[in-house]
């Protein structure tokens, strides 16, 4: 058989007008005897009516500034939570009991040591065999920051109980809305130069502004509850962070970043 073509129509007074129907044979492989054809169904396009002639590009505005301060997230748990000797009675939990604070107060003392003010640190039990550190930083810089970790670390690994399970960092300001505001007139800025640039390239006249929409960007300060910036590596790679805070990165820098993103339209005249 040199061509097989097969259409099917269906048409009823609720649909549409039938369609322009095309039959388009397809050549058989070579490794086939036969070959088919199928029907291509083309509805003819419906022009738009008084559509009006426009623009639209998306600008972005991105500020930064140190951080104001720095809230760290140490997640500490039990090495041995059946206690330190065989046979010995669970000094760090009993039963379903919760860790208590007091088990973390090595920990609490060397941050104190270093100069981080008692009022600085609390101490949250979250489990029987775990309880996160959060510590306070004002005026946080990378090595402050270094610092309070390592010597976290260092404090709960002398104890032979206690293990460093991950870290989380945060950083924010006091004041955000002069950040907010100038990453929205950078967003701007960069928007209208986009916008000359693209009208002399296609050689089209801008016209009235039609459109402005300020778009959310992920991970910017609309997506958590403050102003500021979220950072961070977990001390065990196989271990999430106790909390929704991002891992901690010893190389981030302590500053707060707002990104912002508008689109805009114009007519064309």
């Amino acid at each position: 058989m040199k061509g097989i073509a097969i259409a099917a129509l269906f048409s009823s007074a609720f649909l549409l007008p039938p369609p322009q129907v095309k039959a388009i044979e397809l050549k058989a492989l070579p490794q086939l005897a036969v070959s088919t054809s199928i029907a291509q169904v083309a509805y003819p396009a419906t022009p738009l009516v008084n559509a009006p002639r426009n623009i639209t590009v998306l600008g972005q505005g991105q500020v930064t500034a140190p951080a104001d301060i720095a809230r760290l997230e140490i997640q500490v748990i039990t090495r041995n939570p059946f206690g330190a000797d065989a046979g010995a009675p669970n000094q760090l939990a009993v039963g379903n009991r919760p860790l208590q604070p007091a088990v973390l107060q090595p920990v609490v003392t060397a941050l104190q040591a270093i100069g981080v003010p008692a009022e600085a640190v609390t101490v949250q039990v979250t489990s029987s065999e775990s309880a996160d550190v959060i510590v306070l930083l004002e005026k946080p810089t990378r090595p402050r920051v270094q610092e309070v970790v390592l010597t976290a670390n260092n404090a709960a690994q002398k104890t032979n109980r206690l293990a460093v399970q991950s870290i989380g960092a945060e950083y924010a300001v006091k004041n955000c809305k002069p950040l907010e505001n100038a990453s929205r007139r950078a967003a701007l800025s960069d928007a209208q130069e986009r916008l000359r640039a693209l009208a002399t390239a296609v050689r089209v006249r801008l016209g009235a502004v039609l459109q402005i929409t300020e778009l959310p960007v992920l991970g910017s300060p609309s997506a958590f509850s403050k102003c500021g910036s979220k950072v961070g590596g977990p001390a065990n790679p196989l271990s999430p962070p106790s909390t929704g805070a991002p891992p901690y990165d010893p190389a981030a820098s302590t500053e707060v970043r707002v990104l912002s993103q508008i689109s805009i339209t114009y007519t064309i005249e």
